[in-house]
């Protein structure tokens, strides 16, 4: 994601943009919904109806744990970076 989020860089100041995980949208709807809306400048109490979408089929219990630690591992760098340019 480095190189699409150094072109936003380029055009955007850092409070112009807010990144989100997906994993986080799908655990906690309510939290990310509220922090977009203050991202926005608007009222979070306006809320709409959350319903989940695209959330699968459970594929992701296909995948073995090992696997997963390993590509977190793999992206640690990645999200360090996004860390230390975005915030």
């Amino acid at each position: 994601y480095e190189q699409q989020l150094i072109s936003f860089n380029q055009c955007f100041a850092s409070d112009q943009i807010l990144l989100l995980k997906s994993e986080d949208l799908f655990r906690k709807p309510e939290f990310i919904w509220v922090k977009i809306m203050e991202f926005l400048g608007l009222d979070p109490s306006i809320c709409l109806q959350l319903k989940p979408v695209y959330q699968g089929n459970g594929e992701s219990n296909l995948v073995s744990s090992d696997f997963k630690q390993r590509l977190r591992k793999e992206l640690e760098l990645t999200y360090q970076w996004i860390e230390e340019v975005l915030g």
